[in-house]
């Protein structure tokens, strides 16, 4: 991956992944992963490298496969229809076990996360996620164009 701090081109295999598992919709994919690394990855940083933490992020998106998962509940990405964030919310806690932090912006829902600890299997739900949550648990979301 160009310019990912330590991380280099070396791990093509890897990049492809990202690319096809993790892409950034509104930056560049470089820009994209460097803020993930930064942001949430520097956390992990003592028991796990940037490959690793990478590794271990597109492991735990197969283990949880959210787009599947809102599959089943009829929660489809089709841009015109309408999801109550706790029905979004409430088949992610099924599924999962924990609740989720919803991104969303004008009814477009652009973020949908789920924080773990280290040991990757433990998840725990800081405060701030659940008060973000409460804001927009009654809200109609969308998912945004694919092209926009």
């Amino acid at each position: 991956m160009v310019g990912l701090y330590s991380l280099s081109f070396a791990d093509l295999k890897l990049e492809i992944q990202l690319i096809n598992d993790w892409p950034n919709l509104n930056r560049s994919h470089g820009s994209f992963w460097r803020y993930q690394w930064k942001k949430h990855g520097t956390c992990s940083e003592t028991k796990y490298d940037q490959l690793q933490y990478f590794n271990n992020t597109l492991t735990l998106k197969k283990k949880f496969d959210i787009l599947d998962t809102l599959a089943k509940a009829s929660i489809t990405t089709d841009t015109a229809a309408r999801y109550e964030s706790s029905k979004i919310t409430a088949a992610i806690q099924q599924k999962t076990g924990f609740t989720p932090r919803l991104w969303c912006k004008k009814g477009k829902l652009l973020e949908i996360s789920l924080c773990v600890n280290t040991g990757l299997a433990d998840m725990h739900r800081p405060s701030v996620l659940l008060n973000y949550q409460r804001n927009v648990y009654q809200v109609k979301v969308h998912f945004p164009d694919k092209d926009a």
